[in-house]
């Protein structure tokens, strides 16, 4: 049977979307991209914001007038209710289990072929170590939908990387909702679970999902100081510069904190790429606060900021907070901080002109191979040579970083 996987949101929906695909694979049924040709199509879908929310559904809706023969499987943290969805799984780890259960009581078998690979032609691969979120942050919605922690043995972990390196990856993806949070049985930390993949793996490129501020110790940072293998890039949430605002979201960290973070980053190395996200108009923000929030966008000289205008979720206590910021301030003031990531990125990347940076290319478009170098800069080549999934070093300049 042709089974397809459409993603919307994280990485994390990435990383078990590829999951998925895997294991529908290894049970003999063909996985393509082509969502239009697909028997079953399943839609890993997000809900962080409303926009999120109405972009799965309709993808989902474009997808069912595309293709009406497809049957639909919706998972993830919106959509339970769609009319448009023909089963919905809230449990993400026994989602094959039941798209399959759900296909033989409609008579669509399990083929007795052999496996075969998903046709897929992503060069990094992703790796859900950990579930579950018990932070609570008052605008979040995930904590409530995504279930207690958990963590996944060290052992199938590098199972996984081993067989990805296999196949011929050289960069894996490290992810999950909150990967400090990685405790297995009590006895491995996220510090030591990357100790034992550096150990036991030898794939060329590690890479972290998003760090969580509040729980980053110097013994993680001490990791990336003789570790070529680990990327000089992380994603470090943010969501605010202003302490008032953090303390509001139900934020453990300060500004101050957070910026100590990013010194103790580039001591090791004045080129570690930070990105992050940040939320503007948040219930309670003044002008002063938003402010805030521009200056430690400056300082801390982000690689790339995802800016994203507060939305309120259903059930959350941000919602119910009195002191809503009107829709035309956070519009104004999200304009304004795109425009702030802008001159940020653009400086950086300039920062980094005449440095030779190790570029993992891609995939090819509109006559350039793009990639990203292991600080996370995206890169574009020129090539008459075929330059997917290889690992070159570049002279960046104005040009392969498209200056501005």
């Amino acid at each position: 049977m042709k089974i397809s996987t459409y993603t919307l949101g994280c990485k994390l929906n990435q990383a078990e979307s590829d999951q998925f695909a895997l294991e529908l694979a290894n049970q003999g049924h063909q996985v393509i991209s082509n969502i239009l040709d697909a028997e079953v199509v399943i839609f890993n879908t997000c809900a962080v914001t409303e926009s999120a929310v109405r972009k799965s559904r309709q993808a989902i809706h474009k997808v069912k007038n595309q293709n009406t023969k497809c049957l639909v499987v919706a998972t993830g943290c919106s959509l339970e209710q769609e009319k448009e969805v023909d089963l919905f799984v809230s449990d993400k780890e026994n989602l094959v289990s039941q798209v399959l259960h759900f296909l033989e009581e409609r008579g669509r078998l399990v083929s007795e072929e052999a496996p075969v690979k998903a046709d897929s032609d992503k060069v990094k691969a992703m790796i859900k170590i950990q579930d579950g979120c018990d932070n609570f942050c008052n605008y979040c919605l995930i904590s409530r939908r995504r279930g207690p922690l958990r963590s996944f043995d060290p052992e199938v972990i590098i199972e996984q990387i081993n067989e990805i390196e296999k196949q011929n990856h050289y960069e894996v993806f490290l992810t999950g909702v909150n990967i400090n949070k990685y405790d297995f049985e009590g006895k491995i930390g996220l510090e030591k679970l990357i100790e034992i993949i550096l150990e036991k793996t030898s794939i060329p490129r590690i890479r972290l999902g998003s760090i969580d501020p509040n729980l980053v110790t110097d013994e993680l940072i001490s990791l990336w100081k003789n570790n070529s293998r680990l990327c000089r890039h992380w994603h470090l949430s943010l969501q605010s510069g202003s302490n008032k605002i953090l303390e509001a979201m139900n934020r453990h960290y300060s500004r101050k904190q957070y910026l100590k973070i990013v010194q103790k980053l580039r001591s090791l190395d004045p080129f570690f790429s930070i990105t992050t996200d940040v939320i503007v108009g948040f219930p309670g923000e003044t002008e002063q606060n938003f402010e805030d929030t521009l200056d430690l966008m400056n300082e801390a000289r982000f690689a790339k900021v995802h800016i994203f205008p507060f939305s309120k979720r259903p059930g959350t206590p941000a919602e119910k907070m009195t002191n809503q910021v009107p829709e035309e301030i956070k519009e104004a003031r999200a304009q304004k901080a795109r425009e702030t990531e802008a001159s940020v990125s653009n400086a950086f990347k300039k920062e980094n002109v005449g440095r030779e940076e190790e570029v993992l290319f891609e995939g090819e478009r509109n006559g350039y191979f793009e990639g990203h170098s292991k600080n996370y800069l995206r890169v574009f080549q020129r090539s008459e040579q075929n330059l997917q999934n290889r690992l070159i070093k570049v002279k960046l300049d104005q040009e392969n970083l498209r200056l501005e």
